[in-house]
Formats: C-alpha cells, sequence, structure tokens
C-alpha cells in the first residue's frame, strides 16, 4: 500500500487517486467513463497543444480524439506539460464562463484539472502570456 500512496503523491500530473481504499485514473484514462460532480471553473483555463493542431483547435474547438473528456488545466504548468508532448508549444486559454453560456459543463477532477465534453472554437484563444497566468 505505501507503494501505491508514494505512486499516487509523486505523480507529476496527478493521473491517480485513492478513493474508497482503491487507486483509479483520475482524468479518464480507465475503460469505464470517470464522473465527476459538475463545477463552476475560473474564469480561464488553459489547454496545452502544438503549433500545427493549434488552426485547427481554433477553428473547431477543442475534441476529446481518443479520450473520455477534454483536459484543461488552471495554469500554465499542467497545460505546458500536455502539450510539449507532440510538437512546439502552443497554449489556448479558454473563456469558460461563454463556454458554460453555450451549454458547456465543466468537471473538477482535482490537481488543477477541470475536464469537459469539449469546447467551442468560439471560447479559445491563442494565449499571448498577457493577463492572468492562472495557477502554476
Amino acid at each position: 500500500m505505501e507503494d501505491i500512496e508514494q505512486v499516487v503523491r509523486g505523480c507529476e500530473k496527478q493521473r491517480f487517486e485513492i478513493s474508497g481504499g482503491r487507486i483509479r485514473a483520475r482524468y479518464g484514462h480507465s475503460h469505464d467513463r470517470v464522473s465527476y460532480p459538475a463545477a463552476a471553473p475560473p474564469a480561464v483555463l488553459y489547454h496545452g497543444t502544438n503549433t500545427k493542431a493549434a488552426p485547427v483547435i481554433l477553428k473547431e474547438g477543442i475534441q476529446p480524439m481518443s479520450r473520455q473528456y477534454v483536459h484543461l488545466s488552471e495554469g500554465l504548468h499542467f497545460a505546458s506539460m500536455a502539450g510539449q508532448r507532440r510538437g512546439e508549444l502552443q497554449i489556448l486559454a479558454v473563456d469558460t464562463v461563454r463556454a458554460a453560456g453555450l451549454g458547456v459543463v465543466f468537471y473538477y477532477a482535482g490537481g488543477g484539472v477541470w475536464l469537459a465534453d469539449r469546447i467551442p472554437a468560439e471560447c479559445c484563444s491563442l494565449f499571448s502570456g498577457e493577463g492572468p497566468a492562472g495557477r502554476e
């Protein structure tokens, strides 16, 4: 049990949690759809991607692709980790107030990570480094 607890605590991306004496994926990487109660996010969340995908996202919105949810973060750290995996990093800012007004439901997965089914293109913009950067 100590080893499992150490993995959960030491995972930089906080992918796991212990609930009811069992370990589970926090962000929907499991076979069954992970569910969380709907919650109100901060006014801006961030999504890390790459420079090739960013124009497509700005046109079509953020889709979950092969995942259960779109992953968003309160700060730039997790968004940067996610976006750097597949090329040159590009951070997108998501206007959650506008998204919620369009019917998007947000779920808090813990560790500064938020989930949604999809994000409409009109709620996304390139993050320039100006304005609120959220929590790191």
